[in-house]
C-alpha cells in the first residue's frame, strides 16, 4: 500500500505538470472516386454524426452522413444525393431528441429556366431514426448559417440576387415558412435566437457609399457607422443584444467587441450564463476574455501564444476548449490553462503516409473530445482526400469527468481482466496493467 502511494503521489505530480490526451479510436470515411471532406461533427445521445460531402470533378456531387458509437463502431452510412443530375454540398447537420436527423445542404442544379441558370437552393433532408433519407425540402437561397432552439430549425440564407432571409423549420412535420428581409441588398453572416427576442441576423448590407454592417431583430434593421463595416457575430443575451464588428477596406482590417476587445477576428460565444470574447491575430496571438453578461465588464482574461484556431467550445461548467493545428487546450471557468496537449494521430496513419488535418471539435463529455478533419495520403495507393474522426480522451480517465481520480483508479481495478470497455483504456480487448498504469501515470489531471 505505500508503494502505491507512494506511486499515486509522484504521478500526480507528473499529470499536473503535463497532461496528455490518449486516443481511443479512429476512423477513416471514403467513397471511390470521390473527394470525401468532413463539414460537421455533432454528438448527441451517445452517437457521433459526421456529415461529409463527397467531390467529384466530373460526375455528381453529393452529401453522406456516417454516424458511430462512442466506442467506434460504425453504425451507418446514409448517402443522399447520388445520380439526380444536381450538385449537393453539406453545410450542418441537426441531431434531433429521438434519434432522427435533419441535414442542411446547398443543391444546385445544371439546368437553365426561362430566364437564365436556375438559382441555388436550399435542401433539408429528414433522416429517420435508421435507414436512409425519407424525405427532403428545397427552399430559397444558399445556407449561410443554422441555429436550432429544440423545437425549431431556424436557417438563414442568402441569395444571388444579395437578398438575405431565414427559413423556419418544424421537424415534426418539415414544414418550411420563408421570410425573405425587405429591402436587404447584402450578405447575412450569421443567425441567433432567444425567447425574448426571436430570431436574430447579422452582416453587411449594401449601400451608395459601400458596405454597413448591421444586425436585425424584431422586424427592425440596426446599421453601423462605418462605410465599410460588417457584424460578424450577434447574440441575443437574457438583457440585451452583444456582437462583434469588423472594417474593412483596401488599406487594414481590424475587428472590435464589447468591452473595448480589438483583434483581427474577434470571435463570441455564449452558453447558459456565460459569455466569452476569442480575440485572434495574424500573428497567432490570442487573448480569451470572460465577460459579464450583465455588464459587459472583463471578468478575467487568458493571453494564449500560437493559436491559430480551428474550432473551439464551452461545456456546461463554463470550460473552454480550444483546438489549434494539432493541439487541443482547455481554459477552466477561472480562466487558468488546465492543460494544452497535442492531439494524438494514430500510429498506423503515419506508417501508411496519411496526412491530417483537424478541423471540427465536439465535446463528448468533460473528458472526451470527438476531433474530425481531412486525412490526405499522396501515394499510389490513395490520391483522394478522406473525412476523419477521432476520439480522444484526457488519458487515465475512464468516466469522462474531466479528471483522474480515485473513481478511474477503482474502475480499473475492479474491472481488471476483463474487457470492460470504460476501463480498457488502450482499448486491446481487456483491462490489463496497461489501463492501470495510464490511470496511475495521469493520476490528479484535471
Amino acid at each position: 500500500m505505500r508503494t502505491l502511494m507512494v506511486c499515486l503521489v509522484v504521478c500526480s505530480v507528473i499529470g499536473v505538470a503535463s497532461s496528455q490526451l490518449a486516443t481511443r479510436w479512429y476512423r477513416l470515411y471514403g467513397a471511390e472516386n470521390y473527394e470525401t471532406v468532413l463539414k460537421d461533427l455533432q454528438y448527441s445521445a451517445g452517437v457521433l454524426y459526421g456529415l461529409t460531402s463527397l467531390y467529384q470533378p466530373t460526375g455528381d456531387d453529393a452529401i453522406s452522413l456516417v454516424r458511430y458509437t462512442l466506442g467506434g463502431a460504425l453504425v451507418d452510412v446514409r448517402p443522399y444525393g447520388f445520380a439526380n443530375g444536381a450538385q449537393e454540398d453539406a453545410f450542418g447537420v441537426v441531431p434531433l431528441p429521438n434519434g432522427e436527423s435533419l441535414v442542411v445542404c446547398a443543391l444546385s442544379e445544371p439546368a437553365w429556366g426561362s430566364n437564365g441558370p436556375l438559382p441555388e437552393r436550399t435542401t433539408i433532408v429528414y433522416y429517420p431514426a435508421g435507414g436512409y433519407a425519407l424525405a427532403e425540402r428545397r427552399a430559397l437561397g444558399v445556407p449561410a448559417a443554422l441555429t436550432f432552439n429544440g423545437e425549431t430549425l431556424y436557417i438563414g440564407f442568402n441569395t444571388h440576387l444579395r437578398q438575405f432571409g431565414y427559413h423556419a423549420v418544424d421537424p415534426s412535420t418539415l414544414t418550411v415558412q420563408t421570410t425573405t428581409i425587405t429591402g436587404s441588398d447584402g450578405y447575412l453572416l450569421g443567425i441567433a435566437w432567444s425567447p425574448a427576442s426571436g430570431v436574430v441576423l447579422n452582416g453587411w448590407n449594401g449601400s451608395a457609399t459601400g458596405r454597413k454592417g448591421f444586425y436585425w431583430q424584431s422586424d427592425t434593421f440596426t446599421f453601423l457607422d462605418d462605410p465599410f463595416g460588417f457584424v460578424l457575430h450577434a447574440l441575443p443575451l437574457e438583457s440585451q443584444l452583444v456582437y462583434s464588428w469588423g472594417s474593412a477596406d483596401e488599406a487594414a482590417a481590424c475587428m472590435f467587441g464589447p468591452a473595448g476587445i480589438e483583434g483581427d477576428k474577434v470571435l463570441l460565444k455564449s452558453g447558459g450564463n456565460f459569455l466569452y470574447a476569442l480575440a485572434l491575430s495574424d500573428s497567432g496571438n490570442a487573448l480569451l476574455i470572460r465577460l459579464n453578461t450583465e455588464t459587459l465588464a472583463r471578468e478575467w482574461e487568458t493571453p494564449l501564444q500560437d493559436l491559430y484556431l480551428t474550432d473551439w467550445s464551452i461545456d456546461a461548467a463554463g470550460n473552454v476548449y480550444l483546438l489549434r493545428l494539432g493541439t487541443l487546450i482547455k481554459v477552466r471557468a477561472d480562466g487558468t490553462i488546465a492543460w494544452q496537449a497535442p492531439v494524438p494521430v494514430p500510429e498506423e496513419l503515419v506508417r501508411e503516409g496519411w496526412w491530417v488535418a483537424f478541423s471540427r471539435l465536439a465535446l463528448v463529455d468533460s473528458g472526451r473530445f470527438a476531433i474530425g478533419g481531412v486525412a490526405n495520403d499522396f501515394t499510389e495507393s490513395h490520391r483522394m482526400r478522406h473525412a476523419f474522426v477521432l476520439l480522444v480522451a484526457l488519458a487515465g480517465d475512464t468516466n469522462g469527468d474531466g479528471c483522474v481520480d480515485d473513481t478511474d483508479l477503482v474502475n480499473v481495478l475492479f474491472a481488471f481482466g476483463s474487457d470492460e470497455p470504460n476501463a480498457d483504456l488502450n482499448d486491446d480487448g481487456i483491462v490489463d496493467d496497461a489501463d492501470l498504469l495510464e490511470v496511475l501515470f495521469n493520476f490528479g489531471n484535471c
